[in-house]
């Protein structure tokens, strides 16, 4: 468990970036192509295979166990909520959704 935390205190800079970052840059239900790409692009970084545009703007990374076993998925919202943001008047974000997005495209041990 030691390990992991020190692990997540490493990567605190760098998801706390990408979160101000979606911040400062949100984008409403399906126009997350920014968003979409910065997400397709961390996870193809992490070596994952990566299909973009599910279901217009989304992004699917695959990653294959070694072993049989049980499938798990994990989901992730890309778009913000229709409220003012100060480099988009049209569109702010929802907290929870940008430290989901950056978190979900951290790379973990």
């Amino acid at each position: 468990m030691n390990d992991f935390l020190k692990h997540a205190e490493e990567l605190f800079p760098y998801t706390q970036a990408m979160r101000r970052d979606f911040h400062r840059h949100p984008e409403l239900g399906f126009r997350e192509i920014r968003t979409g790409g910065i997400v397709a692009k961390e996870l193809e970084a992490l070596g994952l295979e990566v299909t973009k545009g599910v279901g217009k703007t989304g992004v699917v990374g695959y990653l294959e166990g070694s072993r049989p076993g049980p499938t798990m998925s994990s989901r992730r919202r890309l778009n913000s909520t229709a409220r003012f943001a100060p480099l988009n008047p049209k569109s702010a974000i929802s907290c929870i959704r940008a430290s989901n997005r950056s978190c979900a495209a951290s790379p973990l041990p």
